[in-house]
């Protein structure tokens, strides 16, 4: 569990993705990121993380896709 509070970390600095990643102890193309801001999905993507951008009618659809 990471607390952005507690490491003094929030979205979008790359760094809590990493934190993540590290605690989890997965590497970032195993990792699916879903989020409903734009500016975190692109900020973990740039970490290398798979994203879904959970907007529109759609996203519940296209989450249950991914994870299939």
């Amino acid at each position: 569990m990471v607390i952005s509070c507690e490491v003094g970390l929030s979205k979008p600095d790359p760094r809590i993705y990493q934190l993540c990643l590290d605690r989890l102890g997965l590497a970032a193309p195993a990792t699916l990121f879903v989020d409903d801001r734009a500016d975190n999905v692109e900020a973990a993507a740039r970490v290398g993380l798979q994203t879904l951008h959970f907007e529109g009618p759609d996203a519940l659809e296209r989450l249950r896709a991914l994870v299939r």
